[in-house]
């Protein structure tokens, strides 16, 4: 009796030791794992990560929720691992193309004009990625000279007259590059920590917003040359121009306030300010009627009336709101939401996935959303409507959706 009871507590010992730990931090939470149809109970649980034993070898497991579609893991476990996995929405008008790795950080995105490719800027990168659209496929990578890459921190674009203009924060410039990938020239003395970049209707003038030089550049699209500059009151980030040209808009990040800057005078002629915020990114539809913008603070998104210079509209959305767009018929507005932020610092990954979500820009209710990964960061909608494409920050991923669907409302 002796003997088969260790017996079976070395049986016991062997089995635990050839067990590897395989940690899960799916979304939606609910999910179950499954094998050969069984779902798998968890050996533990910490905040969103669930723990699991499984022998070494080959599985074939299934990740299924009500509601999704299922997603299916081939693993060959000869060691523990870590696995982030996330659900498409059955019911979501929002079809997922693919998604694809880039370099580090991927922050913001930009449509070519005629939509056959998309621009990355790497903020822990040498440069800007470039894709194809159409199929979605890495094309190549466009950087200024090695002084300038290998300092990184490539924020935005923004594309006027054919050239890709890219905000660089940590040499203090914008470089310009053909649509090819081709290296322009660059321009100097743009501001301390240029961030957004944005631009007439017409095409004559160029803004940057400067994040620690608290100020607006304007610059020369020909030369590249700063013609003129208008101190703001702190930490400005997202910019909108109104149809005629005539005015520019200016988010606050550190308090919240919108500025109005009348481009003609190059000053600032109002402050408006109903709530303290973190003011993140403005969006004008083609109309020059309303005002979109996120605030990171609050998670919320304001529709604003430019007529009255007063929100008529403001509904919380989700955390961490970061990039806005609107769709091309000013229908949908798409909002990327980082998630809760890691305690230590949200340079690390925090507790749960991001969302992006589509709302109804009447009434701003939120209509559609989708699943991202680590921080949903830079978005942007192709010019037909027919994509639309966001980055997730810290995994270094970008994701492409198909949103035709939308258009045939």
């Amino acid at each position: 009796m002796r003997f088969v009871k260790a017996l079976l507590l070395m049986l016991v010992c062997l089995s635990s030791l050839s067990a590897l730990t395989l940690s899960l931090k799916v979304f939606p939470q609910d999910a179950l794992l499954l094998e050969d149809g069984r779902p798998l109970t968890p050996t533990g649980r910490k905040d969103t990560v669930a723990y699991y034993w499984l022998p070494a070898g080959d599985h074939l497991l299934e990740l299924w929720a009500p509601g999704y579609l299922s997603k299916f893991l081939h693993l060959s476990l000869s060691k523990s691992v870590f696995i982030e996995e996330k659900l498409e929405r059955k019911d979501s008008r929002l079809r997922l193309v693919g998604e694809f790795p880039t370099g580090c950080q991927p922050k913001g995105i930009s449509f070519s004009p005629d939509g056959r490719f998309f621009y990355v800027t790497l903020l822990d990168g040498e440069g800007v990625e470039i894709f194809s659209a159409d199929p979605p496929a890495y094309v190549g990578r466009a950087s200024p000279p090695p002084y300038f890459a290998g300092q990184r921190g490539f924020v935005e674009g923004y594309i006027l007259h054919g050239i890709l203009w890219v905000s660089q924060m940590t040499t203090n410039r914008v470089h310009a590059f053909s649509l090819d990938g081709s290296y322009l020239f660059t321009s100097d003395r743009v501001g301390v920590w240029p961030k957004v970049i944005a631009g007439t209707h017409r095409g004559d003038l160029l803004f940057v917003s400067n994040w620690e030089s608290n100020d607006i550049a304007f610059l020369d699209p020909l030369s590249g040359r700063v013609v003129g500059r208008v101190p703001v009151s702190a930490t400005p980030r997202g910019l909108a121009v109104t149809p005629d040209d005539r005015f520019l808009y200016v988010c606050n990040y550190d308090t919240g306030v919108l500025e109005k800057i009348d481009i003609p005078h190059q000053r600032v002629v109002k402050v408006i300010d109903w709530e303290f915020g973190a003011k993140r990114h403005a969006v004008m539809d083609r109309q020059g009627r309303f005002l979109y913008l996120s605030d990171m603070y609050l998670g919320t998104i304001t529709k604003f009336d430019l007529g009255s210079e007063a929100p008529v509209n403001e509904r919380y959305i989700g955390p961490k709101l970061n990039t806005i767009a609107l769709s091309p018929d000013d229908r949908y507005l798409f909002v990327s939401s980082r998630g809760h932020n890691n305690p230590e610092t949200y340079l690390k990954k925090g507790p749960d996935h991001g969302k992006v979500f589509v709302l109804d820009t009447r009434t701003l209710e939120v209509v559609d959303w989708v699943w991202g990964r680590n921080q949903p960061t830079g978005l942007a909608v192709s010019p037909d409507g027919r994509y639309l494409v966001f980055s997730d920050f810290l995994d270094h991923n970008i994701e492409v959706y198909d949103i035709s669907r939308l258009r045939a409302e």
